[in-house]
Parts: C-alpha cells; structure tokens; sequence
C-alpha cells in the first residue's frame, strides 16, 4: 500500500520541482500545495504505519490500520482536495490560459486523489454499518 500511495505523490513532487518558476505565483502554489500533502497528511500516515508496526500485534495492526490510518487518510486527503480546489480558484486567470505546468500538476494532484479516496471513503462509510450488523447478529444469539 505504501508503493501506491507514495509512488504518484514522487511523480508529483519531481513535476513540481522541474516545472519552471512563474511571475504570476502559479508554481510557489503549487509547490506550497504539494508540501502540505507530504507534510499534514503522508508524513502522519507514515508514522503512524510504523508506529503500529512496532508496538501492535498483527490483528490489532489491521485493525489500526483500517480503523486509524485509512479514517485519517481519508479526513486529510478530503481537507487537502477541498482547499486545493478553492486556492485554484482564486489562482489568477494567467495561470489557465495558457496553462502553466505548475497548474496542471497540481491539477492531476487533485483529481488522482479524489479518485483515490474513492475506496477509502466507502470503507471508513461502510465500518459503522459492520458494526450494527455484528451486534445484531450477537444480540440474536
């Protein structure tokens, strides 16, 4: 699951840092978007997997994994989309026409990763349902 996670956000990084720098602010943005993605939610993420790799015992590292890592994944990653969006937003227009590297990088960002958090969502949605059904099912018996 590392390599998934970490592989896009490498490509990312390294488009950032070639893509030329701009008079407009369009590539500091960007770099300064990609920052807050390794910082406020990979960085975590990563301590948090090792953190539970070295104090939990295998079943309860899944679920830490499931229940923890993947419901902040999936909160931060939602917080980081929503303040991209709204930052590329107020980006002046000389960013979009024509459109800078730097724009379009940080663009994918945030498509591959609301497409990402796809799966995650369902999963942190479909816990509480889990949970109702187990204790029904103990009830009954």
């Amino acid at each position: 699951m590392l390599f998934f996670e970490w592989l896009p956000m490498s490509y990312f990084t390294l488009a950032a840092v070639v893509s030329p720098m701009d008079e407009f602010g369009c590539a500091m943005y960007a770099n300064s978007r990609i920052d807050k993605l390794m910082m406020q939610v990979f960085a975590p993420i990563l301590l948090l997997r090792f953190l539970g790799l070295v104090l939990m015992t295998k079943p309860n590292l899944i679920i830490f994994q499931i229940l923890i890592i993947y419901g902040y994944l999936v909160v931060s990653l939602s917080i980081w989309v929503g303040s991209t969006a709204a930052g590329l937003a107020r980006l002046p227009t000389e960013c979009f026409h024509p459109m800078k590297v730097s724009v379009l990088n940080v663009s994918t960002m945030e498509v591959f990763y609301t497409l990402m958090l796809f799966p995650y969502m369902t999963l942190v949605l479909l816990i509480p349902l889990y949970i109702r059904l187990v204790m029904k099912n103990a009830n009954r018996q």
